[in-house]
């Protein structure tokens, strides 16, 4: 339905803003756009992303969230992170998190784990919240021995599981 009225709005010359395309990206990520399959929604998710920045639609936490797993899931989220940090755009913790978590579901847990030693090198602290994603992603990945050592580490450091 989001991509429908989206679609009617740009035939009618309506500017689609941020809002529009956060609800069609989101659309796609949870499978409502008819008749596609999972693989052709996570594209179709990334190439409304795409056209959003083209049209130069600003993006915020309701864009970059769903187009982070779209990205994961289709095996583009290292060139969606570095485009993110190529405009300025902070990582913050919950995109942080959202990106361990789509690597994880998308089967990847090396780049949740990549991801983790990439952000706490640049110095953001760590929180349980980045623990579990990564720990997540292990056991998702079938690296239930890396998630032990996950969660030794997070109570050495004094973090509460």
């Amino acid at each position: 339905l989001a991509l429908e009225i989206m679609e009617e709005m740009l035939a009618k010359g309506i500017p689609c803003t941020t809002v529009t395309y956060a609800k069609a990206i989101s659309a796609c990520r949870r499978g409502r756009q008819k008749g596609a399959r999972r693989g052709r929604r996570n594209y179709r998710a990334r190439q409304l992303l795409e056209e959003m920045l083209t049209n130069q639609v600003p993006a915020n936490i309701l864009t970059w969230n769903p187009s982070i797993g779209a990205s994961a899931a289709y095996g583009q989220l290292d060139l969606l992170m570095e485009d993110m940090q190529a405009m300025g755009i902070a990582h913050d913790t919950i995109m942080l998190s959202t990106a361990m978590n789509a690597s994880g579901k998308a089967g990847n847990w090396e780049a949740a784990l990549q991801l983790m030693d990439d952000v706490w090198a640049r110095g953001v602290p760590r929180y349980t919240v980045l623990y579990s994603a990564a720990i997540s992603a292990c056991e998702k990945g079938g690296q239930g021995q890396r998630a032990l050592l996950l969660l030794e580490a997070m109570r050495a450091e004094g973090i509460r599981p």
